[in-house]
């Protein structure tokens, strides 16, 4: 009878080790398919008679790769200290999203989509975690995102010389078309120069992390990061030189650190002068909106008016009572229904989650900076610890860069989500000592 039980329970051991392994192949494809597509989703989307189908791709992808997650957190039972302190964070946030709807008397399904907008670009952290995919699958994946990377920034050169060249633009796939400071603002084939400049500027993060050096890379994709022409960008490759110096070596690194850092000292008074504008709430849209915002957070300082009610896509879709209330200027609310969006986030959650949903925001930035920094600091695998070590600093550029950006940055966004994830549940870790 024991023999009998052994037995069982070895091919019960098999099928399940069976159905993870049929689990894992499934989720790499799916995985490396999206990566590869999503710097080209919103410029497929406009070739195609139905781009709505195509926009859904990511929504579906986040679905998917949580569903594979509760699967297979329902074979394994476990997940570490640092994945969890991540998904408690978004599992927070989207308790007090639900709150703060509640509360206002908001519709569900507004509000649903309202806190999923928040945190659907990070879901797939701790879920790909559960994985745990193999050094060199998770290898394989980051060089062909990195060459395409690559790519992207010869294609945005090439643009760059057209326009100078007088040259139909359009025809090398530019579909964004704005001149700044004399110079046409690189998009390449991402649909968005914004988009662009921050995809390029996590693969000179992380090739700069892994080399410790500059090379050629790394200067093709530093001058993706200039030919964005967006300032954010730029103080965001700042930060990153800033955080990522101590580490690398070479003195070919010192001097772009050196000429990174005049660069920025001799444009803060260009960029003053700009941002000064810009928060004249009597010419430009960021200044009217940012006052809007504190109008509305003064009336609802600790839960807000609720997500999905006002700044995000969500409240454009739902046509949010919150504009009228509040009076929004027609000609600026016609502007902003343009792009959907107030083009500055930390305005948007004050107005929609209030003090607390700010702060636990907040807290969420902080562990995405703080969990793979310290796995990194302990990690005996030198690929994984120097590529954590990169993304680390992701956080802290988005903490600058979302004073003049929405959380539509889907291609950015999610490929720094899913290499995080993939990179914190990777196998064949080796500690030190061993």
């Amino acid at each position: 009878m024991q023999t009998t039980d052994a037995i069982l329970n070895v091919r019960q051991g098999k099928k399940d080790s069976l159905i993870q392994d049929v689990l894992k192949r499934l989720g790499y494809l799916v995985i490396t398919f999206l990566l590869v597509f999503l710097p080209f989703q919103t410029p497929l989307g406009s070739l195609i008679k139905s781009p709505q189908l195509l926009l859904w791709v990511d929504e579906m992808f986040v679905a998917f790769v949580f569903i594979l997650f509760l699967a297979t957190f329902f074979f394994e039972g476990k997940i570490r200290k640092g994945p969890l302190q991540i998904l408690i964070c978004l599992i927070l946030l989207g308790v007090i999203g639900m709150a703060s709807g509640l509360m206002n008397g908001n519709s569900f399904i507004v509000t649903a989509n309202g806190i999923f907008d928040y945190i659907k670009n990070f879901l797939v952290i701790p879920a790909l975690f559960a994985f745990s995919i193999s050094e060199k699958r998770v290898g394989k994946i980051f060089i062909v995102l990195h060459r395409m990377a690559i790519a992207l920034c010869l294609i945005a050169i090439l643009q760059e010389i057209a326009f100078f060249l007088g040259a139909p633009v359009k025809k090398l796939g530019v579909s964004y078309y704005e001149v700044r400071f004399g110079l046409m603002r690189a998009s390449s084939l991402m649909g968005h120069p914004n988009i662009f400049g921050l995809y390029a500027l996590l693969f000179f993060t992380l090739d700069l992390s892994l080399t410790r050096r500059m090379r050629w890379q790394n200067l093709l994709f530093a001058s993706g990061i200039f030919l964005s022409i967006s300032r954010m960008v730029w103080i965001g490759f700042f930060i990153s030189f800033f955080f990522l110096f101590i580490q690398a070596k070479g003195r070919k690194f010192k001097i772009l650190f050196l000429l990174a850092t005049i660069l920025i000292a001799f444009s803060i008074p260009t960029f003053y002068s700009i941002t000064a504008r810009e928060i004249d709430k009597s010419v430009y849209f960021r200044g009217y909106a940012l006052s809007k915002s504190l109008e509305i957070f003064k009336d609802h300082p600790v839960w807000g008016v609720g997500p999905g009610m006002y700044g995000g896509v969500v409240s454009f879709t739902f046509d949010s009572p919150v504009y009228q209330k509040y009076s929004f200027d027609k000609d600026w609310l016609d502007f902003i229904k343009g792009f959907r969006s107030l083009d500055q986030f930390w305005p948007q959650i004050f107005a929609e989650m209030g003090g607390v949903g700010t702060l636990f925001f907040g807290f969420l930035l902080f562990y995405l900076w703080k969990v793979p920094k310290k796995i990194s600091e302990i990690s005996g695998n030198e690929f994984r610890k120097k590529m954590l070590s990169g993304i680390s600093v992701i956080p802290i550029v988005l903490v600058i860069y979302l004073f003049g950006s929405g959380l539509n940055l889907t291609p950015f966004l999610l490929t720094y989500s899913t290499l995080l994830g993939l990179m914190l549940g990777m196998e064949d870790e080796n500690p030190p000592g061993q």
